[in-house]
C-alpha cells in the first residue's frame, strides 16, 4: 500500500515538473515561498522558508460567494485528481486538505500556493483559467482547510496575495 502511495506521489511528482518546464518555471523563482527549481537548491525547499511577523502577512481574505464559485471551478476542473472533498481523487491528485495542507503550504504566503496552481495545474494545460477562477478555487481550498471568509475577495494578483500568510 505504501508502495503504491510512493509511486502515484512521485507520478504526480513528474508530471508537476514536466508542466512547469513546459510553461517556463524559471519565472517561479520569483514568488514568495515558492518551492525552487533552482538546482543549488533542494527541490520542494521554499525560496523564503517561513512567513514571520516582520513580513507585514495577514491572514487571507475571500468571500463565501468566491467560495461557491471556487467550489463550482474546482468540482468542474480539479475532483477527478485531488476529489470532490480534495482528500484524493480517481487520478491520484495530493490532498488538499488537513495536516497534508499544513504540511506543506502552511508555513508560506498565499502567493506560492496560488502561483503553484495556476503554473501546474490543471496538469493537462495548466494556466489555461483566468486569473480569478484560479483564486475562486484557492478561496474554495482556504475555506475547506478552516480560513474563515470575510469582507473582501482573494485577489488573482501575485504581490497581494503575498502579503496574506497561510500560517495559522
Amino acid at each position: 500500500m505504501l508502495k503504491k502511495r510512493l509511486l502515484r506521489e512521485l507520478c504526480a511528482l513528474g508530471l508537476s515538473l514536466f508542466a512547469l518546464s513546459a510553461t517556463g518555471g524559471a519565472a517561479l523563482s520569483e514568488i514568495k515561498g515558492m518551492p525552487s527549481l533552482d538546482a543549488t537548491k533542494p527541490l520542494g525547499q521554499p525560496a523564503t522558508p517561513k512567513a514571520t511577523d516582520s513580513d507585514a502577512t495577514r491572514p487571507p481574505s475571500f468571500t463565501e460567494a468566491q467560495v461557491e464559485r471556487g467550489q463550482q471551478a474546482f468540482l468542474k476542473n480539479c475532483a477527478d485528481c485531488h476529489g470532490d472533498q480534495l482528500n484524493n481523487g480517481e487520478f491520484g491528485g495530493a490532498p488538499l486538505v488537513g495536516s497534508y495542507f499544513d504540511d506543506h503550504w502552511g508555513e508560506l504566503t498565499v502567493d506560492a500556493l496560488y502561483g503553484y496552481i495556476i503554473s501546474a495545474m490543471p496538469p493537462d494545460r495548466p494556466g489555461r483559467l483566468s486569473p480569478q477562477v484560479y483564486a475562486d478555487i484557492v478561496a474554495f481550498i482556504l475555506d475547506k482547510n478552516g480560513y474563515k471568509a470575510g469582507g473582501q475577495e482573494l485577489p488573482g494578483d501575485l504581490a497581494a496575495l503575498g502579503a496574506m500568510t497561510l500560517e495559522r
